[in-house]
């Protein structure tokens, strides 16, 4: 049985190799084709910011009034874009082979921009090409204007839209505004209009232009997915040997005897918190973080500026509101700083929060730990989180508040462990307000507690008391970012944009290891179906595991349920990125910490080291190593190799989550940690050793055999006939 299982999943990784390599996402005439081309959103999610080094101003999407005549026109947000040389931005978009094409922008120029060719100024086009498949316009406008331009995809299957203020070849300087950039499929030219035909050239050398590649990054990217690997194994193979000694666990004997203080846990705790904060300290000042850190920036300074209430309703502001206080006072500590919004400074600044929850995450992981192991073997699991550069380049390179929403969902799993269920529901309503992601635990919680609830009367008045005062308790936090939104009959504006903010990517996929990833659909706007499939997906997954917590009835089991819901969520839905799956990375390394089983140690190791070379190859690509200011966000291209081998890799690691959280739940099996006699490294040595001489074996011995016996048998057959 177990052969014909894998038979039938090669068969089905091998069909999904070939269907992802050349696959092409249909579109209906009139679809709109580019992702956020109205900047409604107030972001510029699913673009590429690309500049001269002499362009230093930043884009700057700009708000109207509700009440303002070109409403109707651009609606509230429009992008304004000044450049001395170039500056604008692209998306990697898919085509049809064949098929006609219109792609077009609008446009204003408060005043005549300066140009060094005819065909230079203010432009939308496709690709390379801008003097053939483009439009521009330099002269001064102060009305809005469509320009646009028809073309044939012919044999191409891929493209970039760009869009701005000059290009590398046509410079140009000033101010252009932009709106509506739009590219639908046409099933006709109209008369008297010409239809350019794109180069027949490999479609993706047009991708690989966004890649902002470089030597450095490269070199930076494969040093820390080798050092990820290696400080796994390492761990690893530390722990089974560890685990062999007669101290491993903790007695009571143990707890009391007296140790000196470099063997003893805070020794340990202390050196791991130092190497967890230099790593991160030296990150801090030599990554810049991206789009990511640069969304936090704008909205830490607009916060400054406009105040809670005023920013919140005339942005459509998806992140949560625990994080908006946190931006709206480091906003406000900026000025004493001397800290100048977009410096590198107020980059550093703003990811201090991130990084001080990981000290705490690696202090409680480590808590956790000595609860149960000796204190060299606390240090290692501890040590995993803290220097697995896939936990580090979050917080510290990304520039992601992450860790903050991590931090408290593990202080809520903890307390409901501990039975400290009052706890468990503050520490999880705090999570809240720092993780929109958190929500998709709310299901697996409520099941959990309403359980309690009518199981026994001891925890029934606590209960009620804490989801009633925490419900309160999050809508009072949330009104002077609501005010004005209450004052017109909006008084649930919060929990709409908590719901919004999991569509917040518009693309299918945000470069994250994927189903949809597999079929490179990151430059493909996601609709209306797909979220229709998310919810159907994330509800028979919410079914799944309320079905195996009943089925183990065990609190610790929430862990590894949690940490299911976050990984399938990351794998199988679209409008998702490679954060979220870290989410169930830290609920996964705590879970087989605490029980030991292999299996969820192993599992851990390689969704770490997937989600390793899944942000560390988007950073690179992105420029987010060196490129500072100018780093941004870059789709990954429909066939690329890494996207596509490692989303298979993700999807298999996946089935294989399922059939460990329906053996422990189910079965109640747990596979520990095999204990190794000795050094487990000479044992990993002589078993590489092994493997060596068995491949060097059939290669100079068997397979020499197996051929001499053909030849033999050929002319044995030759002779009879």
């Amino acid at each position: 049985m177990k052969r014909i299982a894998l038979v039938i999943v090669l068969l089905l990784v091998a069909v999904l190799c070939l269907t992802a390599c050349d696959k092409v996402v249909p579109h209906d005439f009139g679809e709109e084709i580019i992702v956020n081309g109205t900047f409604e959103e107030n972001n510029l999610n699913g673009w590429t910011y690309v500049a001269s080094s002499d362009d230093t101003t930043s884009p700057e999407i700009k708000t109207l009034n509700e009440s303002h005549d070109n409403v109707a026109i651009v609606g509230t947000h429009y992008l304004s874009v000044k450049g001395s040389k170039y500056s604008g931005y692209t998306q990697a978009v898919s085509l049809e082979k064949g098929q006609y094409y219109y792609l077009s922008a609008k446009v204003r120029v408060p005043s005549a921009l300066t140009a060094d060719a005819d065909n230079a100024g203010a432009f939308v086009a496709i690709d390379s090409d801008y003097s053939l498949a483009g439009a521009t316009v330099k002269s001064k406008n102060s009305e809005w204007k469509t320009i646009g331009v028809y073309f044939n995809s012919d044999t191409r299957t891929a493209a970039v839209v760009r869009f701005g203020v000059g290009t590398e070849e046509y410079t140009a300087s000033g101010t252009a505004e932009f709106d509506s950039i739009s590219l639908v499929k046409v099933e006709s030219v109209p008369e008297n209009v010409t239809a350019y035909n794109l180069s027949t050239s490999d479609s993706e050398a047009a991708f690989d232009k966004l890649y902002r590649t470089d030597k450095e990054g490269r070199i930076f990217m494969i040093l820390t997915v080798v050092l990820g690997a290696l400080v796994l194994f390492a761990a690893y193979a530390a722990l089974r040997t560890l685990m062999g000694r007669k101290d491993a666990f903790l007695t009571e004997a143990s707890m009391n005897a007296p140790v000196s203080f470099f063997k003893s846990s805070a020794f340990f705790l202390i050196l791991v918190e130092l190497l967890a904060f230099a790593v991160r300290l030296i990150v801090i000042n030599f990554v810049y973080g991206g789009s990511s850190l640069a969304s936090l920036v704008t909205e830490s300074t607009r916060l400054t500026d406009l105040g809670a209430s005023k920013y919140y309703y005339e942005n459509t502001v998806l992140t949560p509101i625990g994080s908006l206080y946190l931006l709206w006072a480091m906003g406000a500590l900026a000025s004493p700083l001397k800290l100048v919004a977009g410096g590198m400074g107020f980059s550093i600044f703003l990811k201090i929060p991130a990084v001080l929850a990981d000290l705490v995450i690696v202090f409680l992981i480590y808590y956790l730990a000595n609860r149960k192991y000796n204190p060299y073997i606390s240090a290692i699991f501890a040590g995993v989180y803290a220097i697995v550069p896939t936990f580090f380049f979050l917080s510290a390179g990304w520039g992601s508040f992450l860790s903050l929403g991590v931090l408290f969902i593990l202080l809520s799993l903890i307390s409901f462990l501990d039975k400290k269920y009052v706890m468990g529901v503050v520490y999880y309503a705090i999570a809240l307000l720092f993780s929109t992601e958190a929500m998709l635990l709310l299901p697996l919680l409520l099941v959990y507690l309403f359980y309690l609830f009518f199981k026994t009367d001891d925890y029934k008045m606590g209960i009620s008391i804490s989801l009633t005062s925490c419900i309160i308790g999050l809508y009072l936090i949330s009104i002077p970012f609501i005010l004005t939104h209450f004052t017109e009959g909006h008084p649930f504006i919060v929990v709409k944009r908590y719901c919004q903010a999991f569509l917040a990517h518009t693309g299918f996929t945000e470069n994250a290891f994927s189903i949809y990833g597999l079929f490179g659909l990151g430059a493909s706007a996601a609709n209306t179906v797909s979220y229709v499939f998310n919810g159907i997906l994330v509800a028979l997954m919410m079914v799944y595991v309320v079905l195996l917590f009943f089925k183990s009835r065990s609190r610790l089991d929430l862990m590894l349920l949690g940490a299911f819901a976050f990984v399938f969520t990351f794998v199988m839905t679209s409008a998702v990125d490679v954060l979220l799956g870290a989410f169930g990375l830290v609920l996964l390394l705590t879970y087989g910490m605490i029980v030991g089983d292999r299996r969820v140690l192993k599992l851990f190791g390689g969704l770490t080291l997937t989600t390793l070379l899944n942000t560390a190859y988007a950073m690179m690509i992105g420029g987010y190593f060196g490129v500072g200011s100018n780093s941004a966000l870059v789709l990954m291209t429909a066939s690329d190799p890494v996207l596509i081998l490692f989303s298979i890799v993700n999807l298999l690691l996946l089935a294989y989550f399922a059939y460990i959280t329906a053996s422990i739940c189910i079965k109640e099996e747990v596979k520990g940690v095999k204990v190794i006699e000795g050094n487990y490294f000479a044992y990993a040595w002589s078993e590489i050793k092994s493997c060596g001489k068995a491949i060097a074996d059939f290669f100079t011995v068997k397979l020499p055999a197996l051929f001499k016996k053909g030849k033999l048998e050929g002319t044995e057959d030759g002779d009879a006939r």
